[in-house]
């Protein structure tokens, strides 16, 4: 695979998973892994700001029936990599880790500016419990959503249903006056060999 075939690999990877009605974005500290090649449309971003950033497309596509949400997990918040730790590179032998790192700090930092100063509907998690309330509570909010799409899915079946009936009535009164038409020619067949017998 060559980099360049790396952005639309995101693209449709990340339009597969938009199947459900919206995205929560948790935004902490850490940048995170990135393509080796900048995005044309979106910039040097990191993976999952491409995917926050193509469901914004998304979002506005759909005239917003797809949601965006924001959650900003702070300091607060368990972590999987301490932060003296959080995007060194994976390359132990890398020439600058310091400034690797620094150089994603400051991407990430800029990101979470960048999420503050757009007008992005954003949620703050100061903890791990405000962060499952907060879950929780867009949990509720993708319950309505959700109940929405069933009583739609129950209509279309239901309209579905409606069709195959009346597909088969129509096909039922087809075979009725078939069989009333073979009926009656055999009569009338009857009829006629009886008279020419007489």
């Amino acid at each position: 695979m060559q980099n360049r075939d790396i952005p639309a690999i995101m693209a449709s990877s990340a339009a597969s998973r938009f199947h459900h009605d919206a995205l929560i974005h948790l935004v902490g500290h850490g940048y995170g892994a990135e393509p080796p090649t900048v995005d044309d449309a979106f910039g040097r971003v990191s993976y999952t700001q491409f995917e926050f950033l193509h469901a914004q497309q998304r979002a506005k596509r759909t005239k917003g029936r797809f949601k965006t949400q924001v959650i900003f997990a702070e300091d607060g918040c368990t972590r999987n990599t301490p932060p003296e730790e959080r995007d060194l590179p994976r390359d132990a032998a890398h020439p600058a880790p310091t400034t690797y790192q620094s150089e994603r700090h400051s991407l990430q930092d800029a990101w979470r500016v960048y999420l503050k100063s757009a007008g992005h509907l954003r949620h703050p998690a100061a903890s791990d419990t405000d962060l499952d309330l907060q879950l929780n509570k867009l949990n509720n909010e993708f319950d309505k959503l959700r109940s929405g799409f069933r009583l739609w899915q129950k209509v279309v079946l239901i309209g579905l249903l409606i069709v195959v009936a009346g597909v088969a009535e129509i096909l039922w009164r087809q075979k009725l006056n078939q069989d009333r038409t073979d009926r009656e020619a055999a009569v009338a067949a009857a009829e006629r060999e009886q008279q020419e017998q007489e």
